[in-house]
């Protein structure tokens, strides 16, 4: 009932072992483009993941011991990036929330002694901090300009990998409605619409290249997000991707011609979500019939119909399963969880039988697992992403955020930062929000923080503590 791939294909080697060449020259590219030990780390972390991903049914075979080549990856990652970024940066006090996210995590494994999960939530959050540091060490040192054009050579590695796919029929048939995507040949489309979804800010950022590239790239991206066919990561991502185009469009325009030129672009886009609406036909209508009735999105398990059961794709039978789940816990778990991944132990009866049901949500997946200290640690961490990209200058402010306020929606849906892919993406968008921060800052406060590197809160400067 739950579970979302019956088939999986990987791209065969024969044509994957030359995009995988290809690649390499394409990281070659992006890293005599840059400086900086940081920057080259970052491109070198998302580019390894993204081939891992694409040999996925080798790295995700077990080696001894309960590894996979994946999570020696992670561990790895963590240590090098750890060795890569300038270390005093991990004092910037805006880094604190994402240090929330680590700290639910160990408390929740002190009290439940589960030494693998702990292992596992703490090289992610390990992970999503390197990260989201080397990227914004990257922007201070070439600018966000050539940062970008450097990343834009590595996540161009999807466009490849999708081409291959789409080319020779690497097909996932999905297990609910039979629908076709193509997730150029990763194991399921959302890895591959969360990895593209990274794409779009060094896209879009990449002031090197002419508006005509960057918006041809845009399409470009989208359109693969299409062939992906993840609904769930599409529908908010589409408004975005609009937003950009019209904000880009409307630059070429004077100011006499704009009014027409947003009737035009609004117009537009409202044909192009109602054609999505069309598109997406039973599934959309589950939402409508969740979204009429908000009160009884969680309620008790036992009043579900067996239509209402399967509305949503389960959604509001899942999260009111484990909501039921996380009010019967011990006082104490209520505060801390029931560890990493606790959700994956859980069964949900359902129509087909019991099942170990995906949370759907990842407020929902924190809260089980982290208790009401990690679902706090989320709201702080999204919200912190939000608030640097209010504070941020002119050039990123807008995009930035539009994309977490979309993002969010993306999480009530489903769990981006349960894939590695989505430690990337908020890599990524945690670097551009702190680098957009800090350039709101005067002009001599700049400078020195570009030499200096050092962002601590035990300072108290005026604006976001960039010293």
């Amino acid at each position: 009932m739950y579970d979302v791939i019956a088939t999986v294909a990987s791209i065969p080697y024969w044509a994957l072992v030359p995009i995988t060449i290809a690649g390499l020259l394409l990281l070659i590219i992006a890293l005599r483009n840059v400086e900086g030990r940081a920057a080259h780390f970052a491109l070198v972390a998302i580019w390894l993941r993204i081939i891992f991903d694409a040999y996925f049914k080798i790295t995700i075979a077990p080696i001894g011991g309960g590894m996979t080549l994946n999570a020696l990856l992670s561990i790895a990652t963590v240590v090098v990036g750890l060795v890569a970024i300038d270390r005093r940066n991990l004092l910037i006090r805006w880094m604190l929330p994402v240090y929330g996210l680590l700290i639910a995590v160990l408390l929740s494994h002190a009290v439940n002694g589960d030494i693998k999960g702990a292992l596992n939530g703490v090289f992610k959050a390990g992970y999503l901090i390197v990260l989201i540091l080397a990227v914004y060490e990257g922007l201070q040192r070439n600018g966000r300009a050539r940062f970008s054009g450097a990343m834009l050579w590595v996540v161009a590695m999807l466009l490849l990998l999708q081409g291959a796919a789409v080319g020779l029929g690497v097909k996932l048939v999905n297990d609910i409605d039979h629908s076709i995507t193509y997730a150029g040949g990763f194991g399921h489309e959302a890895n591959f619409s969360v990895a593209l979804t990274l794409a779009y800010l060094p896209t879009m950022f990449a002031a090197n290249l002419s508006r005509f590239w960057r918006l041809t790239l845009v399409i470009l991206f989208t359109l693969c997000l299409l062939f992906a066919n993840y609904r769930t990561m599409l529908i908010p991502i589409l408004p975005f991707v609009a937003f950009y185009c019209a904000t880009e469009l409307m630059k070429i325009w004077d100011k006499r011609s704009r009014p027409a030129m947003i009737i035009g672009v609004t117009s537009l886009g409202v044909l192009a979500l109602f054609a999505g609406a069309i598109s997406a036909g039973d599934r959309l209508n589950d939402f409508y019939t969740l979204a009429s009735n908000p009160g009884q999105i969680i309620r008790p398990t036992a009043s579900f119909t067996s239509e209402e059961r399967r509305a949503g794709s389960g959604r509001s039978y899942v999260w009111s399963y484990y909501f039921e789940e996380y009010t019967n816990s011990a006082p104490l778990q209520k505060l801390v969880g029931k560890g990493t991944d606790s959700w994956g132990a859980a069964v949900v009866s359902g129509d087909d039988g019991a099942v170990r049901a995906y949370p759907q949500n990842e407020f929902v997946a924190y809260l089980h697992d982290y208790g009401l200290f990690g679902f706090t640690a989320l709201a702080l961490f999204l919200g912190n992403l939000i608030w640097l990209s209010l504070r941020s200058d002119t050039v990123s402010r807008s995009l930035l955020l539009v994309l977490n306020l979309v993002l969010l929606l993306v999480q009530i849906s489903t769990m981006p930062l349960w894939l590695m892919e989505g430690v990337l993406l908020y890599g990524l968008i945690g670097g551009y929000a702190l680098y957009g921060a800090s350039q709101t800052q005067r002009p001599g406060r700049r400078a020195e923080m570009k030499r200096s590197s050092d962002i601590r809160w035990r300072q108290r400067p005026k604006s976001i503590g960039l010293r």
